[in-house]
């Protein structure tokens, strides 16, 4: 069971991005998004850690669509790693978080969201 404080309102936890390559990690702050079909990533990271590149795929967003690049990696967080497909594309730096975490990692866990005490509750059981 992990525990993760919100920060601004917004359920948030440190995530970890690798590619195949042992050195190939960068460590983010994601948002946890129970609408995002998809895990996201700067577009830059991705191709930094060198992840494969499998597909231009269109997603929607609030007020129309854009295609994005989707790449195959790893995404950790404390000890659950799950390769996923990651969407390469940066948010809006008002937001202050560097990628959402969407269902396609934690869809196979228990996860709480318990406003009322500003915390985030991720049962690895």
């Amino acid at each position: 069971m992990m525990e993760f404080r919100y920060r601004e309102g917004k359920p948030v936890l440190p995530i970890r991005i690798m590619g195949d390559a042992i050195d190939a990690m960068i460590e983010l702050i994601g948002v946890f998004d129970s609408g995002a079909d998809f895990c996201t990533a700067p577009r830059d990271i991705c191709e930094e850690l060198k992840l494969e590149r499998l597909r231009e795929q269109e997603i929607f967003i609030p007020g129309g669509s854009v295609f994005v690049p989707v790449f195959k990696g790893i995404m950790g967080v404390d000890k659950v790693e799950k390769k996923v497909e990651i969407i390469g594309i940066e948010l809006h730096p008002k937001l202050n978080i560097d990628c959402l975490i969407g269902r396609n990692l934690f869809c196979e866990f228990n996860v709480h969201l318990l406003g009322k005490e500003n915390k985030l509750v991720w049962d690895t059981r």
